[in-house]
């Protein structure tokens, strides 16, 4: 079955067996029906080496899918290349701007709030206020309620020396959060020395 196979791979990449976990998943990711291959696909990819990996990725690119299997595949996509992207190197707005042409459509697509606030972060750090607000932005609307996301707009918010702003998203954060507390004090400290 699918679920043993996917099993053995898994302990045989634990013990550093990437290419006999490649051997076990291959026949899964290449002839089953579109569920297992997508699923095999998902698995594999912290269990075999990655040029075997994208190997296989592009294999699945060639087949034929569901509109429902395209879309599980673009996801497959951009949770590997989110993955690759995180760790690159370079400035931030460097990072940034790499991760949004690379992840900017998908993470749109499918509503990333994770993925919209560490790009609004880096935005941010890389001194592109109106980018990193649009990303918060996003986040906040696709997970209403989003700390992170509230957390990004009110420090934006600070950054423009707008701090009504940066209170009003500051008190939409819980009471018990560390964040609000900075965030108001902060806010405060704009006023006092713009009143000043």
């Amino acid at each position: 079955s699918a679920y043993r196979g996917w099993a053995v791979a898994e302990a045989l990449a634990a013990v550093g067996r990437q290419p006999g976990a490649a051997r076990i998943l291959d026949p899964l990711a290449a002839g089953c029906d579109e569920s297992t291959r997508l699923s095999t696909l998902e698995q594999a990819r912290r269990t075999i080496p990655r040029e075997e990996y994208l190997r296989w990725e592009a294999r699945e690119a060639k087949a034929t899918r569901s509109p429902d299997g395209d879309r599980r595949l673009r996801r497959i996509v951009h949770e590997r290349v989110l993955d690759e992207r995180t760790m690159a190197t370079g400035t931030p707005l460097e990072r940034a701007r790499r991760l949004e042409k690379a992840v900017g459509a998908t993470t749109v697509e499918f509503r990333d709030t994770g993925s919209a606030i560490y790009m609004g972060w880096l935005f941010l750090e890389g001194g592109e206020a109106a980018d990193a607000q649009r990303w918060f932005g996003r986040g906040l609307k696709w997970t209403p309620g989003s700390e992170d996301a509230i957390a990004g707009l009110a420090s934006v918010a600070i950054r423009a020396g707008d701090p009504e702003r940066a209170m009003a998203y500051a008190d939409r954060l819980p009471q018990s959060s560390p964040d609000r507390a900075r965030f108001r004090r902060d806010a405060l400290v704009s006023l006092g020395q713009r009143d000043y």
